[in-house]
């Protein structure tokens, strides 16, 4: 017998089985974003910048809002919460020349991060962050296009060997406006969505399957659900869409302000008015559901998941602290319970400095010890599935209105 017939069949179901197990470790964009569970930004770190201090050195910039660089005990501490993914956010203006080049120094200390993270197995969300912020230079949209692109491109090669832990998301929350300045500009999102996407997949290495998450129209839910916002064309399809979440603003992100009183002239009404501190009513319920279901509808439904790349309340402007544990433990329940959903905390860490401060990674301390808990709960699956608490806070209104009624 011809020795070719044995051991040709031989390599071919070998190489297929190899091709399979490579296909399975990869997996699908899905698969990877349920893989993800709950994640945890680095906030007001690498991604501080400075409109008046000179940030020439990248310590400087790491510490200006008084953090320190992350260190290999720091994330073994971040995992030992439940959290299996990092966020990364990079500012990279301090550190870049006219045309997107990025110093050297820079780029060893974002790597060390990295490595750090990766070798954790957790996987690490690296973006291009404040350097589209309010006048930053990103904001300027397709005239920087080019330098965009370089400054992807050297991400790109240097990382193009990082296996599936490493994640790409495109910018952060930037207001591009159309020419006359009172609509949000989507062509020129979509044009640097769709040249991130490309330069990343001609990258070669890894880069041609790694999961991109592709930047939300300022992140914003209501601007990114509608039909003006375009997915970019991927041969790979393997993308995702980041959406910050939130909402309601008034609660998350208000300020504090002393109540004050005001009596309509005409009708003698006295009207009271003062900060929004609680969060936790049946609309408020209702409402998340029914953003979480947009989200759904215009995008999981479609194949194409959800990272929610921030979620958070001020922690320093008075807040019920129960209404801030009942908001965090809904949204993380709501993303670890959904097929194709997955959130990530923003932190700050340090109170002297942030405004949403939950955990002090310097010192291995959280500010409220049942915030602790509840991330530890929802990371070992123990909490009431969204669907169900939904169900019930129905009822408990219906039950309200009816009751009402009758009085």
């Amino acid at each position: 017998m011809n020795v070719l017939f044995v051991i040709l069949p031989i390599i071919l179901l070998v190489s297929l089985i190899l091709d399979y197990l490579c296909e399975m470790k990869t997996g699908n964009s899905f698969e990877i974003v349920n893989k993800m569970g709950m994640g945890y930004n680095i906030g007001n770190t690498f991604d501080s910048f400075s409109y008046l201090n000179k940030l020439d050195t990248p310590d400087k910039q790491i510490g200006l809002n008084g953090n320190i660089a992350p260190t290999k005990e720091m994330i073994k501490k971040i995992k030992k919460y439940g959290f299996k993914t990092i966020r990364f956010p990079v500012t990279w203006m301090h550190f870049i020349d006219d045309e997107g080049n990025i110093k050297s120094e820079w780029m060893e200390r974002v790597k060390e991060v990295i490595d750090i993270i990766i070798n954790e197995q957790l996987y690490c969300i690296l973006n291009v962050y404040n350097d589209g912020y309010k006048t930053n230079w990103l904001i300027r949209g397709m005239e920087v296009k080019d330098k965009y692109i370089n400054i992807w491109s050297q991400i790109a090669n240097e990382f193009k060997d990082y296996n599936e832990y490493l994640i790409f998301e495109s910018m952060d929350a930037v207001d591009f406006k159309a020419h006359n300045y009172f609509y949000f500009d989507f062509q020129t999102l979509t044009n640097l969505n769709q040249a991130f996407v490309d330069t990343i997949r001609n990258s070669g290495g890894n880069n041609i399957e790694r999961l991109l998450i592709i930047a939300g129209a300022k992140d914003d839910i209501q601007l990114t659900c509608t039909s003006n916002y375009t997915i970019p064309i991927d041969k790979s399809n393997k993308l995702a869409v980041s959406i910050h979440y939130y909402r309601p603003n008034d609660f998350t992100l208000g300020k504090y302000y002393e109540p004050y009183n005001w009596t309509d002239d005409d009708y003698d009404y006295p009207i009271t008015f003062g900060p929004t501190l609680k969060w936790g009513n049946s609309l408020d319920y209702k409402n998340l559901f029914d953003n979480i279901y947009l989200m759904k509808s215009f995008f999981i439904d479609k194949g194409i998941p959800i990272i929610i790349s921030e979620a958070g309340v001020f922690t320093e402007e008075k807040k019920e602290i129960e209404s801030i544990r009942e908001y965090l433990y809904m949204i993380f329940s709501i993303s670890s319970d959904y097929d194709g959903i997955m959130c990530c905390l923003w932190d700050t860490s340090n109170k002297i400095f942030g405004n949403m401060n939950f955990y002090d990674r310097t010192n291995d301390i959280w500010y409220d010890e049942k915030i602790k808990n509840n991330f530890l709960k929802i990371s070992r699956g123990k909490y009431v599935k969204p669907i169900e608490f939904y169900y019930i806070q129905s009822w408990k209104a219906l039950i309200l209105i009816i009751t009402m009624e009758n009085i």
